[in-house]
């Protein structure tokens, strides 16, 4: 492996750790996360990262599934999937819906990497929801403005495949975000 590819994966590896306090944490309250649970259903992450999100939240759930191509996840509970493949590729073979969908700042590099626009990503997260489920999307930063164009492309995606957010929010505190809460 080249340096260069050492260090790329090095930094997907510490993409969800905060200089400033914990970010996991931190989003879990801010998006009252544990309010979107249930025992009795299942939980999809994409961009799942090193998957604090389902190691913090899996005994809220019934069952959980990481996505992600790039990072290594840290222990996992036993109703915890994981899965290591991209978006798109992910939902060329995936048959499940999943009550609750996290979408966490990921959905630039989905149209980056997998070289899908922003209406293809929202109708696929569409199918992988099931009726009455929840999408959390919390946006890039908005204080870019690559990432801000894509984000109100993405929102107005979202919008036109599910209907108007029935909450919306403030993102993470160490940068400016927004999340957004879609419903099927």
């Amino acid at each position: 492996m080249k340096k260069s590819e050492a260090e790329d994966l090095h930094a997907w590896d510490q993409y969800q750790h905060s200089k400033i306090g914990d970010n996991v944490e931190e989003r879990i309250k801010i998006f009252e996360l544990e309010k979107y649970s249930n025992p009795e259903w299942t939980l999809l992450d994409t961009g799942a990262n090193n998957g604090k999100f389902t190691a913090q939240l899996a005994h809220l759930f019934k069952h959980c599934t990481g996505l992600e191509p790039y990072a290594e996840p840290v222990e996992q509970p036993k109703n915890v999937t994981w899965i290591k493949k991209g978006f798109k590729e992910f939902c060329e073979t995936n048959t499940q819906q999943f009550d609750v969908v996290y979408s966490f700042a990921m959905t630039i590099q989905v149209e980056d990497i997998d070289g899908i626009d922003t209406d293809e990503i929202a109708k696929l997260y569409h199918g992988l929801v099931k009726p009455n489920g929840i999408v959390i999307y919390e946006t890039q930063k908005l204080s870019k403005p690559r990432h801000a164009e894509h984000a109100g492309r993405m929102i107005k995606s979202f919008q036109k495949t599910f209907g108007e957010e029935f909450k919306t929010g403030k993102g993470r505190s160490r940068d400016k975000r927004a999340v957004h809460y879609f419903k099927k």
